[in-house]
């Protein structure tokens, strides 16, 4: 039973911090190479705040999400002026500082990390573990629900616009730089909440699991997913989660396995950047979409001076 928790608490988290980077990188197309940095803001704000601190799990849980809104803030304002490579290259070395950051500081834990964090009080009947994964299902199932409604919201419009032409915002009357702020923050704050259901249900964290690489497959399973679909983060997340069980039930050793997983996970997204860029779970067509809600226009009544009669025994005999 415990291991079934820990798959589906884990699926839970996955698909929180997955969805949000789908809100920036996804719908915006602001690629930040940084999203597992913000996972561990709030795992780590969240961490040290419990062990350090009487203040109750909901204030910390907070502030761990603030933390995550607030760094992403940072990086958002120190790249305001760029796009494309460059945003990547600026998020990607704030990645590096932090985890870099992480493992020397005393408060952190350094290379041993955090230890005894406090967990999710019991709810009711179930157990710590019980508890935690029931915030985590509902915590992820908002999260979702409101990527659902943002995504066919006129805000949601506005984003993809800012990804395919900010200049049209400019005319509408849209600021793109302060746009693109909102849906950084926004992006780095619902990963800080995975980071804090992380740490609840852990209760110890490590710099290493918040490193370049779990940025770059954070963002390999968004891709897989379908980085436009709504449900693509999710869809993503779930499909890396799978893999690792495959490799478990062929029995192959946990040595040979991380190497093994590595190699997959580099096979499956130059696949799918190669021949499904869209993804798994691909967005409607524009074409498609159309024909679901249009309908074929009124045949125009007959012209004057026809004799529709007359027409039709000509045809016949003809």
């Amino acid at each position: 039973m415990e291991y079934v928790i820990s798959l589906a608490m884990f699926a839970a988290v996955y698909i929180i911090v997955v969805t949000g980077y789908g809100l920036s990188a996804g719908l915006g197309k602001q690629f930040l190479i940084s999203q597992a940095a913000m996972w561990g803001v709030g795992a780590y704000v969240y961490g040290i705040l419990s062990l350090e601190t009487d203040w109750p799990t909901a204030v910390c849980a907070l502030l761990g999400v603030a933390g995550g809104v607030v760094a992403s803030a940072v990086i958002a304002l120190t790249a305001l002026r760029v796009s494309g490579i460059y945003l990547a290259i600026v998020s990607f070395a704030f990645q590096i500082v932090f985890v870099t950051v992480l493992q020397n500081l005393e408060i952190t834990g350094g290379q041993s990390g955090l230890a005894g964090i406090r967990g999710m009080s019991s709810i009711g009947p179930l157990t710590e573990t019980e508890s935690a994964l029931l915030v985590a299902v509902a915590a992820c199932a908002v999260v979702v629900l409101a990527y659902r409604v943002l995504h066919g919201s006129a805000f949601g419009l506005t984003v993809r616009a800012l990804g395919e032409d900010p200049q049209v915002l400019e005319g509408l009357g849209v600021r793109p730089a302060v746009l693109k702020i909102k849906i950084i923050c926004l992006s780095g704050g619902t990963a800080a909440l995975g980071g804090v259901l992380y740490a609840q249900y852990l209760s110890y964290i490590d710099a290493n699991a918040f490193s370049i690489h779990v940025s770059i497959t954070l963002l390999s399973m968004l891709i897989v997913g379908g980085s436009r679909a709504v449900l693509g983060p999710a869809v993503g997340a779930l499909f890396y989660q799978l893999i690792p069980q495959l490799l478990q039930y062929l029995e192959i050793q946990a040595a040979e396995a991380a190497d093994l997983l590595q190699i997959l996970f580099g096979l499956l997204l130059l696949l799918f950047l190669l021949f499904r860029p869209e993804g798994i779970v691909a967005p409607p067509a524009p074409a498609l979409r159309a024909a679901r809600t249009s309908r074929p226009p009124p045949s125009p009544p007959p012209g004057p001076g026809i004799d529709r009669d007359r027409v039709a025994a000509a045809e016949g005999r003809s």
